[in-house]
Protein backbone atom coordinates (compact mmCIF):
# COMPACT_ATOMS: atom_id res chain seq x y z
CA UNK A 1 0.00 0.00 0.00
CA UNK A 2 1.64 3.55 -1.05
CA UNK A 3 1.30 6.21 1.50
CA UNK A 4 1.77 9.59 1.01
CA UNK A 5 3.97 11.85 3.50
CA UNK A 6 2.56 13.11 6.46
CA UNK A 7 -0.61 11.04 6.14
CA UNK A 8 -2.40 9.71 9.18
CA UNK A 9 -1.89 5.79 8.90
CA UNK A 10 -3.75 4.84 12.50
CA UNK A 11 -5.48 6.48 14.91
CA UNK A 12 -5.55 5.55 19.17
CA UNK A 13 -8.86 4.90 20.95
CA UNK A 14 -8.92 8.15 23.43
CA UNK A 15 -10.17 6.00 25.77
CA UNK A 16 -7.46 3.60 25.72
CA UNK A 17 -5.35 6.15 26.35
CA UNK A 18 -6.53 7.12 29.51
CA UNK A 19 -6.65 4.05 30.80
CA UNK A 20 -3.08 3.04 29.81
CA UNK A 21 -2.07 6.95 32.20
CA UNK A 22 -4.45 5.86 34.99
CA UNK A 23 -2.82 2.00 34.52
CA UNK A 24 0.49 3.26 34.77
CA UNK A 25 -0.41 5.65 37.80
CA UNK A 26 -1.50 3.02 39.56
CA UNK A 27 2.10 1.05 38.81
CA UNK A 28 3.91 3.80 39.83
CA UNK A 29 1.48 4.18 43.23
CA UNK A 30 2.30 0.59 44.21
CA UNK A 31 6.05 0.56 43.53
CA UNK A 32 6.29 4.08 45.83
CA UNK A 33 4.19 2.09 48.52
CA UNK A 34 6.48 -1.08 47.86
CA UNK A 35 9.17 0.87 48.50
CA UNK A 36 8.04 2.50 51.64
CA UNK A 37 7.62 -1.20 53.24
CA UNK A 38 11.06 -2.04 52.10
CA UNK A 39 12.48 1.23 53.93
CA UNK A 40 10.25 0.56 57.13
CA UNK A 41 11.48 -3.20 56.71
CA UNK A 42 15.27 -2.54 56.52
CA UNK A 43 14.84 0.37 59.74
CA UNK A 44 13.55 -2.70 61.78
CA UNK A 45 16.62 -4.98 59.89
CA UNK A 46 14.12 -7.22 59.13
CA UNK A 47 15.98 -7.12 55.38
CA UNK A 48 19.50 -6.30 54.58
CA UNK A 49 20.95 -3.16 52.59
CA UNK A 50 21.33 -5.22 49.34
CA UNK A 51 17.79 -5.96 49.36
CA UNK A 52 16.51 -2.56 50.31
CA UNK A 53 18.64 -1.11 47.05
CA UNK A 54 17.54 -3.84 44.45
CA UNK A 55 13.64 -2.88 45.83
CA UNK A 56 14.88 0.75 44.87
CA UNK A 57 16.31 0.04 41.57
CA UNK A 58 13.04 -1.60 40.39
CA UNK A 59 10.98 1.08 41.48
CA UNK A 60 12.30 3.58 39.19
CA UNK A 61 11.58 2.78 36.08
CA UNK A 62 7.32 2.61 36.94
CA UNK A 63 8.03 6.55 38.32
CA UNK A 64 8.90 7.70 34.78
CA UNK A 65 5.79 5.78 32.65
CA UNK A 66 3.32 7.97 33.53
CA UNK A 67 4.88 11.32 32.60
CA UNK A 68 5.91 9.38 29.12
CA UNK A 69 1.71 8.72 28.78
CA UNK A 70 0.96 12.23 29.44
CA UNK A 71 3.50 13.14 26.88
CA UNK A 72 2.70 10.48 23.95
CA UNK A 73 -1.16 11.02 24.82
CA UNK A 74 -2.17 14.01 22.93
CA UNK A 75 -0.87 12.14 19.91
CA UNK A 76 -2.60 9.64 19.40
CA UNK A 77 -2.33 9.19 15.59
CA UNK A 78 0.08 7.56 13.46
CA UNK A 79 1.44 9.43 10.91
CA UNK A 80 3.75 8.39 7.96
CA UNK A 81 7.50 10.91 8.44
CA UNK A 82 7.59 10.17 4.31
CA UNK A 83 5.91 8.98 1.46
CA UNK A 84 6.63 5.00 0.68
CA UNK A 85 5.28 1.78 0.30
CA UNK A 86 3.93 -0.18 3.35
CA UNK A 87 5.06 -3.71 3.24
CA UNK A 88 3.37 -5.46 6.07
CA UNK A 89 0.47 -4.53 8.63
CA UNK A 90 0.92 -5.39 12.10
CA UNK A 91 -1.55 -3.90 13.90
CA UNK A 92 -5.06 -5.07 14.65
CA UNK A 93 -8.28 -2.76 15.07
CA UNK A 94 -9.15 -3.41 19.06
CA UNK A 95 -5.53 -4.47 19.40
CA UNK A 96 -3.76 -1.16 20.90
Amino acid sequence: MAVKGWSVLARLDPADAGLQLTQAEAQRALAAGDLARYRDLKAKNYISASALDARERRSRRPRHRPLWRRIRRPTQRWVADKSGVIGQVLAEPGRW
